[in-house]
């Protein structure tokens, strides 16, 4: 199956629709990974890019669950 884009998994997440994207999140987190580096860089939050890396290698469709970010 083709990887989904970036763009793609932000538009099925803004729908509520994760379940289509959760098999697709390790391909998303290796292609989102430079950038979250660069943020870490520049503003030192304290990201766990590290542990990110690690669990973006284990992440599996049935493991966990993702949940919408919260509305205001």
């Amino acid at each position: 199956e083709p990887a989904m884009s970036v763009d793609r998994a932000l538009a099925l997440v803004g729908e509520d629709a994760f379940e289509l994207v959760r098999e697709h999140l390790p391909g998303i987190v290796q292609r989102l990974l430079p950038l979250l580096h660069l943020i870490e860089r520049e503003y030192r939050v304290g990201m766990a890019i590290g542990e990110l890396e690690r669990r973006a290698g284990r992440i599996d469709s049935g493991a966990g669950e993702i949940q919408a970010a919260p509305t205001e």
